[in-house]
């Protein structure tokens, strides 16, 4: 059975490489993702298919599914990197199974990118060692090393002697250099190099190399926090744990009554009775107190991090420190709350951007990391198991964050809350192709001087459609994804061209002039 696993892997690496080669080179992403992943899905699950019903291959080889279907349909770059990432942790998991959390696996994966180079080239000496075809390959060449060196002594004496030989000699060497340089006309360096990483990324599939670093670092990583006697170097020496636990106490209730004014403030002017009309005269401090309240957040995580990070979780009597922690951590979720109603006001008034977009998804994932603080105290769990679970949910919501088109979003809520000519059409041009559809049906924006936006400088609309469709005509169908696919119909319904399509109707209109004369 090794043996035939050992000629199946050969086989798909070298089916790994070539279609590496054909399914990417100069094309766009689309339908060749989906055929390279189901070469390598499928010479993994045919190796082993029991490998499947292990936990973190199954999330991931859902998250490659997952990534395939946003990338053919949305085709956006988080698509194309969770489409990347997700096969990193598929192939990881499915060869080191030890390893769980997600800060292990992927650096693990990038050194084991590099290793699986070096277990190839071991596995191809040994095969070549081990079997007979290998050991008569060996024996020839050492039978032929001084052959050959003599004859390429009496080769070179002919050369000089016998004119015809030199001249045979030289036209052949010429014909051979046209051959070669016909070859990088059609092959440049850079495809050798393209080819170069897609038998680096083959490798990775199919000999990936285990290494036991992060293993050694995951094995002495526990879930559940244990009782030690143990004295660290920030121990307190006054009564020990007692002194610990009176210092904690006191210090959750005076930030509990600091943070407690702090949100009454905020619930009553940001949830209550902000006013629309002055939003804008608020632009600088909501700017401002976003991020000064998520680092406040941040340090609260923090502050509990430390301060049940040991044996104060098995203190008799401690449920007051826990009442004061449950009661902190409330007040800072509802900080967080604030903090995006206000990041909602902010897009209100200034529009939608990645960068905003980006606030309101760090604020989400921070209330489910104080979410989970609750839970690490109630179950007394270790810090691991908090970065661990948190990892795994940032992961899984990307994931599905690609499945949105966010270029075509921005667009269509950016028009819908303007009035008139409000709307930042500069930024929404600075989006990619997706978001003009909406652009091009807003009538405000067409009603506008159109030679601002539709003449034919590199900052216009028709530029960037041009470019857009000179791509398209160059790309074949392995490039297909319903997103390209509908901006293509629409652009050319709309009556864009590209270079090619405008070349060949001067070159009919030439043809039919020739015919008239």
């Amino acid at each position: 059975m090794q043996f035939t696993q050992s000629k199946i892997r050969i086989a798909a690496f070298a089916a790994l490489t070539i279609a590496f080669n054909f399914l990417f080179w100069m094309e766009k992403p689309g339908i060749n993702y989906l055929i390279y992943a189901a070469l390598f899905l499928g010479v993994l699950i045919f190796l082993d298919p029991q490998k499947l019903k292990l936990k973190y291959c199954t999330v991931s080889f859902f998250g490659v599914l997952v990534s395939l279907l946003s990338l053919l349909m949305v085709n956006s770059i988080l698509s194309v990197i969770m489409f990347f990432v997700s096969s990193v942790l598929f192939v990881s998991f499915y060869y080191q199974q030890e390893l769980k959390s997600l800060y292990y696996i992927l650096p693990n994966s990038f050194l084991n990118l590099f290793y699986s180079v070096s277990e190839l080239f071991v596995k191809v000496g040994e095969r070549s060692q081990n079997t007979s075809s290998g050991k008569k390959v060996g024996k020839w060449l050492k039978i032929l090393i001084i052959p050959v060196i003599i004859t390429l002594v009496f080769f070179a004496i002919y050369f000089r002697s016998n004119h015809f030989i030199e001249e045979f000699t030289i036209e052949f060497i010429q014909n051979i250099g046209e051959y070669i340089r016909n070859i990088f006309e059609h092959y440049p360096f850079l495809r050798f190099v393209f080819m170069a990483l897609g038998a680096l990324l083959a490798c990775f599939f199919v000999y990936y190399k285990t290494s036991n670093l992060f293993i050694n670092f995951e094995k002495n990583q526990t879930d559940d926090i244990e009782r030690k006697k143990l004295k660290h170097f920030f121990s307190f020496p006054l009564n020990g744990l007692k002194s610990e636990y009176r210092i904690a106490l006191v210090t959750l209730l005076f930030l509990n009554v600091l943070l407690f004014f702090v949100n009454i403030v905020d619930i009553w002017k940001v949830w209550f009775s902000f006013n629309y009309t002055e939003g804008s005269t608020y632009s600088a401090q909501l700017h401002q107190g976003i991020y000064t309240l998520i680092l406040s957040i941040l340090l609260s995580i923090g502050i509990l991090v430390y301060f049940f990070r040991g044996n104060i979780n098995f203190l008799q009597n401690n449920k007051y420190l826990k009442w004061m922690s449950y009661a902190w951590l409330v007040q800072n979720i509802c900080l967080a709350f604030t903090a995006f109603l206000k990041c909602l006001y902010y897009i209100h008034y200034y529009s939608l951007t990645y960068k905003r977009i980006g606030v309101l998804i760090f604020l989400l994932l921070t209330i489910f990391g104080l979410a989970m603080m609750f839970f690490k105290i109630e179950k007394r769990k270790t810090v691991y198991f908090l970065l661990r679970s948190n990892s795994w949910f940032i992961y899984l919501f990307f994931v599905a964050a690609s499945l949105v088109n966010w270029d075509a979003e921005i667009a269509e809520y950016n028009l819908s809350v303007s009035k008139g000519t409000t709307a930042d059409y500069e930024y929404i041009l600075s989006l990619s192709e997706k978001a003009l559809p909406t652009l091009l049906e807003d009538k405000t924006f067409l009603a506008m001087q159109k030679e601002n936006y539709f003449g034919y400088d590199q900052f216009s609309i028709a530029h960037k459609i041009k470019r857009y469709l000179n791509v398209q005509d160059k790309v074949t169908f392995l490039s297909w994804n319903k997103s390209d696919d509908y901006l293509n119909e629409f652009f050319r319904k709309k009556g864009y061209q590209s270079d090619f399509e405008l070349q060949a109707i001067e070159e009919k209109a030439k043809n039919k002039i020739t015919q008239t004369k």
